[in-house]
């Protein structure tokens, strides 16, 4: 069973803003005109009558009247109180209403004598601020009868808005909504809009803050973008006029929407310390702080009465302004000079953002009527334009760089593939020729030279390994194998390979494996093979004199059984501050000290993505200068409880076996045809199977080899793949479509110096029964004949 682990493919936070805000505009939009044509069709197809009534009013001052030029206007009371008259029309209907927006204030609207309607949503009876109400478009029923009267509008504020009178409007309710959300429901519908998206990007972002434990600059901004609208929605004439027809509570909307608007600033500054680098954190943080020291202070006065909301408006306006101010100075300055390197449409929908809010509150100092402007809108609609901008080309970069990055990788594997076929070619010449010196020569001296050649051979392609393994695991592509296997003999082959180098370099090495460790588990060999192998080896290289300690022990967790591997050596440790980098891809610790010891940094990087693809898990100890302990729990199946017993005993016939060469067979009727390029190859091959006694005949090309297998019927054909034309593939393919051939139906090998990832998928897909790397194993080639040759054919000794 192959296991393919992939990495769980990262989530792009623009392309689901993207989504979300296309999603968040059509729903709202739609609701927003379905709700608003059920709305106005209560009314009735002949009640949208209106006309402004704002000429002929005149101001009570004094016990004295001035005329009023026209309405809206702004008049100067020392005492935040105004009060204007005017004489209705000759006729008015019945059915109809007067309306006036009240900025902030109380307002009361007298016919005559008589109170016909008093708006007052005060926050409390005393305080600074208590004499004022939410801004609101504020009704007045009229009757037939008042046809002619005087009609007296009262206005009572002590906010910053005190003193201005909104116009006035006489018509059908129907009409005067009509007008009020004709000229304000363009900026409702942007405003409820971006609201809407900036809850969904809330949302979305804050999961992936908290996913990723960084801050966010997208859920800053989503934020700043939340509260400009909460308070347009919630308090201001320009946007007002949907939500006070929609919202039944609106003092406690309004309270709300002043509670949101003293800490407006502090997402912006967030977003913009973000954009900046963290070149200006100090100030910001200093920004930050005040605000939030001035926010819990206003609250604090609110929430006791001693200063509402509404009578602080100046000074959180004055807040504001100073820290957009701030924000959009830095960011010109740090755009100016080129500090500025990325996210530059974002910032540049920041800077004319910030440039309409500041032109907004200005606007609002000093004309509270001008404010129905779509400013603030239109300054919200080019930030959330820049953002989708920047989303654009983030993904087209993104995709370009996955482009070149696919592109780049299939060169890097076309290189890895090449530069391991022309490496391994003369490392197999090499290796083979000094084991087939080993066998033959009778000299000890000549032995030893000959297994220092294997060795160093042993090394260089451990090297070669390291590095494809990088490259197969950078691609997600660990596989695991997986299948029953004895735990004794795998063992054995890792300690024994071990143990002759660690006391050829002065060394003692002590084998404790606990002996009830079950025999049979079920997993991947190979990999647990090369886990251990690699711990071991990176002990043995960074230990100078001392012991290497082996220990193997099972453990539960859970209830599961983890195989227990603990590798403690007396070597020269790790500082502290190098332990959280050793598992690193090209990376060794203390490299300056240790740069001569062989080796690229790739062992342990690649034994802990082997460890985790099993779903295990590897930690290490050190103490600098004393020595290293590394433990690794493998979570495998156990297939068979009997005990592996004493294993001493086993390496030390491991040991005796390899010292002198055996072969495992002998198979003098068998027949086999190599097929290889170079001629070293092939006597290398030869050598290592000539005392099996096997009948072995050699094609130095594709072409050969089919003459060779159309004549004679061959038990086995081991073939190279990097042949001049055709190579082993194409060599394979022609031979199984010719059916007259004698060798047709005989199984072929892939015996190639390709062993890059994917490797022996490819050539099993390709019609290969099996697939051996070079250099060759002598062990395993004889393992393989055993396997693929007939077996009347063979001899066992």
């Amino acid at each position: 069973m192959i296991t393919d682990i992939k990495k769980t493919p990262k989530l792009n936070l623009y392309q689901i803003l993207m989504i979300g805000c296309v999603v968040a505009v059509v729903s709202v939009v739609v609701m927003l005109f379905a709700r608003q044509s059920i709305r106005f069709n209560d009314f009735g197809d002949n009640e949208y009558e209106f006309v402004r009534y704002n000429t002929g009013w005149k101001q009570v001052q004094d016990d004295s009247l001035s005329d009023i030029q026209e309405l809206p206007a702004k008049f100067s009371t020392p005492d935040g109180r105004v009060v204007i008259v005017n004489r209705l029309p000759d006729t008015i209907e019945e059915g109809k209403w007067l309306a006036v927006t009240g900025y902030i204030s109380i307002v009361k609207i007298y016919i005559e004598d008589e109170l016909r309607t008093e708006y007052s949503l005060k926050p409390g009876e005393t305080g600074i601020g208590s004499r004022t109400s939410p801004t609101a478009h504020v009704f007045a029923k009229l009757y037939k009868k008042d046809a002619g009267k005087t009609v007296t509008i009262e206005f009572e504020s002590e906010s910053m808005f005190k003193g201005w009178v909104g116009e006035v409007i006489l018509g059908s309710q129907g009409g005067i909504w009509g007008y009020y959300a004709k000229n304000t429901m363009m900026s409702s519908m942007i405003t409820l809009v971006l609201g809407s998206i900036s809850i969904i990007t809330i949302l979305i972002s804050s999961y992936f803050a908290f996913v990723t434990k960084r801050p966010s600059a997208v859920l800053y901004l989503a934020m700043g973008i939340f509260c400009v609208c909460m308070w347009r929605l919630g308090s201001t004439p320009s946007s007002n006029t949907f939500m006070q027809y929609e919202t039944a509570d609106y003092a406690r909307m309004f309270e709300t929407s002043c509670q949101i608007l003293v800490v407006l600033p502090v997402p912006f500054l967030l977003f913009a310390d973000c954009l900046h680098a963290g070149r200006y954190t100090r100030f910001y943080k200093i920004m930050e702080d005040m605000c939030f020291v001035y926010a819990a202070t206003v609250s604090f006065l609110h929430y006791t009465g001693v200063v509402y909301f509404a009578g602080t408006l100046t000074y959180t306006f004055i807040v504001i302004l100073i820290s957009l101010s701030c924000v959009l100075f830095i960011t010109i300055i740090d755009m100016a000079s080129g500090r500025i390197k990325e996210h530059k449409a974002v910032i540049i929908g920041l800077i004319i953002f910030m440039i309409m809010m500041v032109i907004e509150l200005i606007r609002e100092f000093n004309d509270i009527a001008a404010t129905s402007s779509l400013v603030y809108v239109l300054g919200l609609m080019f930030l959330l334009i820049s953002v989708v901008v920047e989303a654009a080309v983030s993904m087209i970069r993104a995709h370009s760089q996955k482009i070149i990055a696919v592109a780049s990788g299939e060169r890097k594997s076309e290189f890895l593939s090449l530069m391991s076929h022309r490496i391994r070619t003369p490392i197999n010449t090499i290796s083979g020729m000094a084991e087939l010196i080993e066998r033959e020569t009778k000299s000890p001296d000549i032995k030893a030279y000959a297994s220092s050649i294997r060795n160093a051979v042993r090394m260089l392609m451990s090297l070669i390994n390291d590095m494809l393994d990088v490259d197969r695991s950078a691609k997600s592509k660990v596989e695991l194998e997986v299948d029953e296997y004895s735990l004794a003999p795998l063992l054995v082959d890792c300690v024994s390979l071990l143990i002759s180098r660690a006391r050829q370099d002065g060394l003692d090495f002590e084998n404790k494996v606990s002996n009830d460790l079950p025999s049979v588990l079920y997993g991947d060999p190979v990999r647990i093979m090369q886990i251990i192998t690699n711990v071991l080896t990176n002990a043995v290289k960074y230990t100078n004199r001392g012991t290497i300690t082996f220990i193997a022990e099972k453990r539960y967790i859970d209830g599961k059984f983890n195989l227990c591997i603990i590798v403690k050596d007396t070597g020269i440790g790790i500082k502290p501050e190098d332990i959280g980098e050793i598992f690193n891809s090209y990376n060794r610790a203390d490299e300056k000290e240790n740069r001569h010891i062989e080796g690229t940094g790739l062992g342990l990087s690649i034994t802990k993505r082997l460890v985790d693809a099993m779903g295990g898990q590897i930690s290490v100890e050190s103490v600098y200068g004393e020595g290293s302990t590394f433990t690794i729990l493998l979570p495998q199946v156990v297939i068979s409880d009997e005990p592996i017993g004493d294993l001493e005993e086993a390496i030390r016939k491991y040991t005796v076996n390899n010292a002198t060469y055996k072969e495992l067979f002998k198979a003098p009727t068998a027949n086999v045809l190599v097929v290889d390029d170079n001629r070293m190859n092939i006597e290398v091959f030869v050598g290592l199977l000539k005392r099996t006694e096997i009948k072995i005949d050699s094609a130095g090309g594709g072409t050969e080899a089919i003459e060779k297998a159309k004549k004679k019927k061959y038990d086995i054909i081991f073939m190279d793949h990097m042949m001049p034309e055709p190579d082993g593939i194409q060599t394979l393919h022609l031979l199984k479509n010719d059916y007259m051939a004698l060798s047709y139906a005989t199984p072929v090998v892939a015996l190639t110096a390709n062993a890059t990832p994917g490797a022996e998928k490819m050539y099993l897909k390709e019609g290969f029964v099996s697939y051996m790397s070079k250099p060759v194993d002598s062990e395993e080639l004889e393992k393989l004949l055993l396997k693929l040759l007939p077996e009347e054919k063979i001899e066992r000794g």
